[in-house]
């Protein structure tokens, strides 16, 4: 089962993450789960948090380290129970 974990939602600000996006997640996960689903998670698939945005967006080299961060919380927290990872 494909989807995507919106960047923006469980970044809202640099820096920032927001519990209840990745609750929101985690359930999603449990339900895959209960149906025998195997995870393929896209990490960034056409939306950017609005702050890369005014940082100057995807091309400016500051957003690597903000796209890792994002990657680490996400790999973290779901690492165990994805089968697969798309970063774009």
């Amino acid at each position: 089962f494909r989807f995507s974990i919106e960047w923006a939602r469980v970044m809202p600000a640099r820096g920032v993450v927001d519990e209840a996006a990745l609750a929101h997640y985690d359930a999603l996960f449990a339900a895959l789960e209960r149906h025998h689903l195997v995870p393929m998670v896209t990490l960034c698939h056409f939306v950017v948090p609005g702050w890369v945005l005014d940082e100057g967006g995807l091309g400016d080299d500051r957003i690597v380290g903000a796209f890792a961060d994002f990657a680490r919380v996400v790999a973290g927290r779901y690492g165990a129970r994805v089968g697969w990872w798309v970063t774009l």
